[in-house]
């Protein structure tokens, strides 16, 4: 389930090519030029088959005719061509990801691997059969 919260940060970000430009144009003008980005942050509050402990954040962008979903401190992005398939390859990864965490023993990782499974074990529990 995806919970929109009010208030959610919404961005329209105007972008060339592949690189997002830092400033916003009032300008509707300058939309011929450039392509509209559309961001929202929100969070995921249940995944089937794994027992979240808090929602997830993650940043949602249409660009063009693709979807993606991120997680930066999870390091995820997943894409789509609609959002509900961007969602559920989120979802899909982070259930994959998260198995594979539980299974590799903490002695075998490195410092930054550790790191990256105690964000995840910070949002789930454990795999629901």
């Amino acid at each position: 389930m995806l919970n929109i919260p009010t208030g959610a940060s919404d961005q329209v970000i105007y972008s060339e090519g592949s690189h997002a430009e830092e400033d916003r144009y009032e300008s509707p003008s300058i939309q011929d030029k450039f392509s509209i980005t559309y961001q929202m942050d929100t969070f995921i509050d249940s995944i089937e088959g794994v027992d979240l402990l808090k929602p997830i954040p993650v940043t949602i962008c249409c660009e063009e005719e693709h979807y993606f979903v991120s997680n930066k401190d999870l390091d995820i992005t997943e894409v789509g061509s609609t959002l509900d398939e961007a969602l559920q390859q989120f979802k899909e990864f982070f259930t994959q990801d998260f198995q594979n965490w539980l299974e590799i023993d903490n002695r075998e990782l490195t410092k930054k691997a550790k790191a990256l499974k105690n964000r995840y074990l910070q949002f789930a529990a454990e795999l629901v059969r």
